[in-house]
């Protein structure tokens, strides 16, 4: 069995046979609403080669842009099996049917399915998140794919699904040794950078003690899950348009950074792998053939960010488009009433009710105006049909009417807004709650 690092999260496994299995295909153009985009960028010839590809198969771990990334895969003939996980709603089946696809496969999760030879395995949401945090929302969005090849060499994928140490105690107990392991290393999400009531200085603190928290996780899942070889996955992009400067705040460790924290480290007698676009990993024999042409095979956060913002600091954001007549006003505080009240309704079948406080401050944008004020300010209570003595808190968030507009009309969604930055936020006290931000999600027309 081979692997083919391709970017990010996508990978090319190939199997004894020749078969092919595409993994999490985001191969060019942007994600999250125009707010990331591929680092170390593909270059043309690589483009080319990945969206020709046939795969027998292509797994999608999850529906967020960088894993179900619709323009590539818009790419592959619509007649290409597509294994996804029967997850407990069909967001992600109806994703995948309206790109065209006419075969869609929903594996059960945790069990094993035989494909001519080879078991392929889709495993639940761990069920937390990068830190551990419950959601109480009970949200299940995520799965990581493990396949056994004929001749018994195996492959592990987990990247986004927030692995914690008594889950990897679980998969080696369940599957034993493991020839290759894509681990996440790194994190993707709106803090710190997105976060307006902290300095420079603070956001590159919180920067540095997130991407230390998440590269010593990498390293514990790598010594209890014992695999030969493990490979730092889906921990690398950038952020373009006016946010392309926020590329310093990504808590991303470098791949030289990641070489020597293994190397003080002990692996449980893995072998670190760090791959680049083209690379091949053999799991029989631990070689690379390294792509000749790979483009920042090593580099500094410095490079990175460089990059971010001399080549993608002009590029438009996807709200930027929108525009809105100023003679066509409209009826903002009744459009938020009303998403509020489906929101309520959904906490209700949740029986969610976190005690917290939410602002919703929003500014014009660049098409887009609130009749003539320069701020618009929304408030209420999560907890106001349960209400209780907990301790309060208060989530401020700030965006564009813009992209308030896309969100109500569900021309996107928060949970994508947020982690590609596009909304800013503040909190009292600083703590995290995921709940907080999964129910956003429900705040739409």
């Amino acid at each position: 069995m081979q692997l083919e690092f391709v970017t990010n999260a996508c990978v090319s496994i190939r199997l004894s046979d020749g078969r092919t299995v595409l993994v999490d295909p985001w191969i060019g153009g942007s994600a999250f609403h125009g707010s990331w985009y591929n680092f170390p960028p593909l270059l043309p010839e690589s483009l080319a080669r990945y969206r020709a590809l046939e795969p027998d198969w292509i797994y999608v771990s999850h529906i967020h842009p960088d894993h179900l990334h619709a323009p590539s895969l818009a790419h592959y003939p619509k007649s290409t099996p597509i294994l996804i996980g029967k997850l407990p709603h069909d967001h992600l089946h109806r994703a995948i049917a309206a790109i065209g696809f006419r075969h869609i496969r929903e594996l059960e999760l945790g069990g094993t399915s035989r494909f001519d030879g080879i078991d392929l395995t889709i495993l639940a949401d761990f069920g937390s998140s990068g830190d551990g945090y419950v959601d109480q929302t009970g949200y299940a969005m995520d799965s990581s794919l493990h396949v056994t090849d004929s001749d018994g060499a195996s492959i592990l994928h987990v990247v986004d699904n927030c692995i914690q140490p008594d889950d990897a105690r679980a998969l080696r107990e369940r599957f034993g040794a493991i020839d290759i392991a894509l681990l996440p290393y790194g994190g993707a999400s709106f803090f710190p950078h997105a976060f307006f009531e902290y300095d420079d200085d603070s956001k590159a603190a919180k920067r540095d003690a997130v991407k230390k928290d998440r590269l010593e996780l990498f390293l514990e899942i790598t010594r209890i899950l014992r695999p030969r070889y493990c490979v730092p996955a889906a921990g690398s992009y950038v952020m373009g348009g006016r946010i392309a400067s926020w590329s310093r705040y990504l808590h991303q460790a470098t791949p030289d950074e990641i070489e020597h924290a293994a190397q003080a480290s002990d692996l449980g007698g893995a072998r670190l792998r760090q791959l680049c676009t083209g690379d091949v990993l053999d799991s029989g024999t631990g070689e690379v053939t390294r792509n000749a042409n790979a483009v920042f095979r090593r580099y500094s956060s410095e490079e990175r960010c460089r990059y971010a913002e001399d080549e993608l600091g002009e590029l438009p954001l996807a709200q930027d488009a929108v525009a809105i007549p100023e003679e066509f006003p409209l009826p903002w505080q009744r459009m938020l009433g009303k998403a509020r009240a489906n929101q309520r309704a959904m906490q209700r079948r949740l029986g969610v009710f976190p005690a917290v406080d939410v602002e919703l401050l929003v500014s014009p944008g660049v098409q887009v105006t609130l009749g003539g004020d320069d701020r618009l300010l929304y408030r209420f209570a999560l907890d106001e049909d349960a209400p209780t003595d907990a301790p309060r808190m208060l989530v401020r968030f700030r965006l564009e009417a813009s992209l308030l507009y896309m969100l109500l009309t569900g021309a996107a969604i928060w949970n994508n807004a947020e982690i590609g930055a596009l909304i800013e936020c503040a909190r009292e006290p600083d703590l995290h709650d995921p709940t907080v931000h999964s129910l956003m999600s429900f705040f739409a027309l």
